[in-house]
Parts: structure tokens; sequence; C-alpha cells
């Protein structure tokens, strides 16, 4: 936890403002220039992770004839996680295999403490791999 995700390595970044369409449609385009650049090497699914360590598990929508992807199944979850907000800015930085992290940013251009909710979800994730963990030892 805690760590200066973005001082490391060459990764490539970018940033996305949060629109209420944004919120909406459960969805948001990764910059085309992105694409054309890392399009053929990533997967299908990806790992969004804060600096605190939390990270959620996105599947990329891909409209190869358009050069779009979008975050899309798990964009929602990742969204309503973190309590993003219209206004706020994502930056993410790419490590070149499936993974990004990411920092949010409210409307003043301050980073945000990440909310209550996102550790609640580390912790029930935490919680329900225990529980799983126990089952297995009772069978």
């Amino acid at each position: 936890m805690g760590r200066l995700v973005f001082n490391e390595g060459d990764g490539l970044r970018f940033f996305k403002f949060i629109l209420e369409a944004t919120i909406r449609e459960g969805k948001i385009m990764l910059p085309k220039k992105f694409v054309r650049r890392h399009g053929n090497e990533i997967p299908s699914t990806v790992t969004l992770e804060t600096p605190t360590g939390a990270s959620w598990q996105v599947e990329l929508l891909k409209n190869s004839t358009g050069g779009e992807f979008w975050f899309d199944k798990g964009w929602k979850e990742f969204v309503e996680g973190l309590s993003l907000e219209h206004g706020n800015v994502v930056f993410f930085k790419y490590d070149g295999v499936c993974h990004f992290d990411v920092i949010i940013c409210d409307e003043s251009g301050i980073e945000i403490e990440y909310s209550s909710n996102e550790l609640e979800l580390i912790n029930s994730a935490v919680d329900e791999d225990y529980m799983q963990f126990l089952n297995t030892l009772e069978q």
C-alpha cells in the first residue's frame, strides 16, 4: 500500500475525464493513439489497481474495425467501488502486459482519499477467500 506507482518504469500513461455519460453507460473508451500503439498486445481482461492495492478485473470491448477499445464489464464496479463522480480524472499507467496502475483526482486536481467502499471491497474479498479456505478444510 502507498507505493508510488507513477514513478516506476516506462509504462505508457493517459488520463480520462469522468463524465455523467461515463458513469451512466458503464464503460469508457481508451485513447485511439494508445490502442494503435498497444492494441495487439492487450488481452481481453486487464487489472486496474489503485495505490492502496485494491484491484478490479475489467474486460475490454474491442471494435477492431473502428480501432476502438472500451473498458467494459467490470468498469461499473470500478466506478462504484471508488465512488467516482462527474469531474474526476483517472490517470492510467499501462505496464505493457495486462495491468494498469490508476490514480484518481477530484475536480480540483487533488488526488482523492480512496473510499471506505474500496477498503470494504478488499476486506470482503479477503473474508470470502478465507471462508472458502475454511470450507475446504472442513471437507
